[in-house]
């Protein structure tokens, strides 16, 4: 962590979250696997968030440009891990062609240096559809998908964890499933 702060200094902090994912991605440049992936995002998001913290205790940085910084180092995160569950869950199990996902995060736009994420995984496509060669169910296939995404993000690697990962907001609570339709959740919103 100190290693980071040294080399970039805490004036180095991404302005927005293009910039953010502009140093991760830079990061990852030549990462071939799942698992080293969430060890080097792991690592970086570390080295960001000190940076974060450094700058606002210094007051290089705003209280409410540290909470923008948070949040799009976890929106970061976020993308990362959604992305390379999509892909681990394709390499399995194969894809569904036409289908779709996205993370919903509750509460409100900025969060600190302490905060877990509350999010909702909502998916849509075909009921009927298939993976390609696992034949697995639309809804199996994002329960699965979601659930790499929640190991990616919340399990303890050698560099710790990413976030806590609160699901209790979807639709279905703590007992029901961990991926959610569009169709469910436009009809439980309603």
């Amino acid at each position: 962590v100190l290693d980071g702060l040294a080399d970039t200094g805490p004036d180095a902090i991404p302005s927005n979250l293009t910039g953010f994912q502009k140093s991760l991605q830079a990061r990852l440049i030549n990462t071939k696997d799942f698992e080293t992936s969430l060890t080097n995002t792991r690592a970086w998001k570390s080295e960001e968030h000190f940076k974060i913290i450094f700058a606002q205790l210094t007051q290089i940085i705003t209280p409410q440009r540290a909470d923008k910084a948070y949040s799009d180092l976890a929106q970061t995160c976020l993308n990362l891990c959604l992305d390379q569950a999509l892909c681990e869950t394709k390499r399995r199990f194969g894809e569904i062609p036409g289908s779709s996902v996205a993370i919903l995060a509750m509460g409100q736009c900025l969060i600190s240096f302490t905060s877990d994420l509350d999010i909702i995984v909502i998916y849509d496509g075909n009921p009927d559809s298939v993976s390609s060669f696992k034949e697995l169910d639309i809804r199996t296939y994002f329960q699965k998908v979601t659930r790499t995404l929640i190991s990616g993000l919340s399990s303890s690697m050698s560099y710790g964890r990413l976030y806590e990962v609160d699901m209790r907001l979807r639709p279905s609570g703590r007992a029901g499933t961990v991926a959610t339709s569009l169709e469910g959740f436009i009809n439980y919103q309603k």
